[in-house]
């Protein structure tokens, strides 16, 4: 109740250590599935959330920024927010 659905087996391993818990990795998979079969399917299953839409061509170092924004940890009253100039990956070789 304290972390919604979106928390994955990593996250929410993170999330009972933090409060002094330990736990091992499979067991709270195991845990989500149990608890919210439906929500554990679709966090599964989300395959976008991890590819990139485009490919990233930049002519040039600095060309192109990729920002990223830390959305989980705004309960806590925290964010961050990283920009990093981007190369094509001839160049970086």
């Amino acid at each position: 109740m304290q972390v919604g659905p979106t928390y994955g087996r990593k996250m929410m391993s993170g999330f009972l250590n933090s409060r002094g818990l330990k736990v091992a990795e499979q067991r709270v998979g195991e845990s989500l599935h149990r608890v919210d079969p439906m929500h554990h399917t679709i966090r599964r299953n989300i395959t976008n959330r991890s590819i990139n839409p485009q490919i990233y061509k930049a002519n040039y170092f600095g060309q192109k920024l990729h920002i990223d924004q830390n959305e989980k940890i705004t309960m806590f009253g925290a964010t961050h927010v990283c920009a990093v100039p981007l190369m094509d990956l001839a160049t970086r070789l």
